[in-house]
């Protein structure tokens, strides 16, 4: 694929992003720029491994922000509550553990890169009667996997450029191009434990199936702080737990919470460690339970949210001589319209 061809991408994500906003009825409802940042750079020694570094740039929707025929598509599904849409465009970038040799590591899990674009539908069943809400997600990427990803080329610029860190070494191995997709479904209830709603219990599950990734997970995660009630947890790149890019209620006074918990998937496909679907590529054997731990804090502002967590991955393959640790960053910024 080249550059013409990718610009093409990048505008029409572009204007998938901003589109809806320009069109909104600002007399209702309401829309959320999301960004997220994943990154091993945050946390341990600095060094890239693994899964190494992730972004997403996504703009969420209102009810009456969204085309009528994508509102009618949510009632048609069991997405029954308030809904929103998302659009998002974002990548995620994969290496070995030693990023400076040129030969290929057999031990070691493929270079990959996977830039792609986003949709999602979101619902949140929230009535009167109902302690505890639920928050359900539909969500379907679609995009490219290897050299046309462009991973390798941003990875190089910038540590050669910016961060001046060792230079990536062995992009030359990582898998080919390879057009991939995948769906995925979660639910999120809320489950406050204190009469004062200062603390409460997040309970997930999640599918995923497609040529990317396909996966069941479950996990949980404990809250503590203020105004609980406005979200679902801060939101994650997934396969990461599943959270929510929206602010419910923008309030003007600084509210916040702690958090801490845990996941786990059972994994039956995985691209970037399975290799390529179609050709032949660098492949290793994959672990099929994997489980994730996350600890963290949200502070919220207005129309303004902000979070880090610590990530903790258990190993994915056979071969893996370490567990994985990040921090995953997000900003969520809601706008009037």
């Amino acid at each position: 694929m080249n550059e013409k061809a990718w610009l093409s991408i990048v505008l029409l994500g572009s204007g998938l992003l901003t589109g809806p906003i320009a069109h909104a009825d600002t007399s209702e409802g309401s829309s959320d720029i999301n960004l997220q940042v994943e990154n091993d750079l945050f946390v341990g020694d600095g060094y890239d491994q693994h899964y190494t570094h992730g972004m997403r740039l996504s703009t969420l929707y209102d009810r009456e922000s969204l085309p009528e025929f994508f509102t009618e598509f949510a009632e048609d599904l069991w997405l029954s509550g308030r809904a929103r849409g998302e659009i998002g465009l974002g990548m995620s970038i994969f290496t070995p553990q030693d990023i400076t040799t040129t030969l290929l590591q057999t031990q070691d899990r493929p270079y990959a890169g996977w830039t792609y674009l986003s949709f999602g539908l979101f619902s949140v069943v929230d009535e009167a009667s109902n302690r505890s809400p639920r928050l359900d997600t539909l969500a379907v990427d679609v995009g490219i996997v290897g050299p046309s990803s462009y991973a390798g080329e941003i990875q190089k610029w910038w540590h050669d450029e910016v961060i001046s860190a060792p230079h990536p070494s062995g992009w030359q191995h990582q898998l080919n191009d390879e057009i991939a997709g995948v769906m995925y479904l979660s639910s999120v209830w809320r489950k406050p434990l204190t009469q004062n709603g200062n603390i409460d219990f997040l309970p997930s599950v999640g599918l995923a199936l497609g040529t990317v990734e396909s996966f069941a997970s479950a996990g949980g995660t404990l809250r503590i702080g203020t105004h609980l009630e406005d979200d679902f947890g801060p939101p994650r790149i997934r396969p990461n737990r599943p959270g929510a890019g929206f602010i419910t209620k923008p309030r003007d006074m600084l509210s916040g919470y702690l958090f801490a918990g845990v996941e786990g998937r059972l994994v039956g496909h995985n691209l970037f460690l399975d290799g390529n679907t179609f050709t032949d590529s660098h492949r290793v054997d994959k672990k099929y339970l994997v489980a994730d731990a996350q600890a963290g804090w949200m502070i919220s502002y207005g129309r303004l949210r902000f979070s880090y967590a610590q990530m903790w991955r258990s190993k994915e393959y056979t071969t893996q001589r370490t567990a994985d640790s990040f921090g995953a960053l997000s900003l969520t910024w809601n706008l009037p319209f």
